[in-house]
This record gives structure tokens, C-alpha cells and sequence, in this order.
């Protein structure tokens, strides 16, 4: 696993995307998100993780390092760790080499 240097963080875009994805259904009636955003919050404050809301300066700031794909939630994830100094922890390969990001397959 990926050393952390830092405080553990959960991004209020990554709450909104579950969100999304907690609503939205598959043909088969299964959920196409696996948590209820709800749950994951809940564990956080559980955790002592800190919430990072998303500000008008992550809405406006440019990504400095462009992403090869066109994930809007990818984008504004990426924005936030450059922003605030920080690095994104996750499982999607999409990123990997990304230098704010950080991928992990056990993350």
C-alpha cells in the first residue's frame, strides 16, 4: 500500500459521485455503485478523516498536468490535490503515472 505522509482525506466530489452512481440502477435492477454515500461519510467521521468540500477556487482552478481521458470527477479530484498540496489515492489505472495521484490496487 501507498506510504501516507499526511492526513487522511475524503473529497465531497467523491461523496457526490457515489452518489450518483448509488442512485442509478443496471438494467438487472442492481445499483451500480457498491456503498451508499451515506455509509462511506459516516465511516470517514468514524475514522477521524477529514471532509474536503469543493470551492469556487477548485471549480475555477486549471489542472496543470491535463488528464489523457475525460473523467469530469477524475478532473476535479486531481484539481483538489493540486490545490491543496495533496495526493489522490486510488485504484483506477486510468491515473497511473498521473503525478498528483497515486494508484494503489489495494487502496
Amino acid at each position: 500500500m501507498a506510504e501516507c505522509d499526511g492526513p487522511i482525506v475524503l473529497s465531497a466530489v467523491s461523496v457526490w459521485e457515489l452518489r450518483l452512481k448509488w442512485h442509478s440502477f443496471h438494467t438487472t435492477g442492481g445499483r451500480k455503485g457498491p456503498l451508499a454515500p451515506s455509509d462511506v461519510v459516516a465511516f470517514a467521521r468514524a475514522m477521524a478523516w477529514q471532509i474536503l468540500a469543493m470551492t469556487e477556487r477548485h471549480a475555477v482552478a486549471p489542472l496543470k498536468q491535463a488528464l489523457i481521458h475525460k473523467d469530469p470527477f477524475d478532473e476535479v479530484l486531481l484539481v483538489q490535490t493540486q490545490e491543496e498540496g495533496m495526493r489522490l489515492l486510488t485504484r483506477d489505472a486510468k491515473l497511473a503515472g498521473h503525478p498528483y495521484a497515486v494508484c494503489d490496487v489495494y487502496a
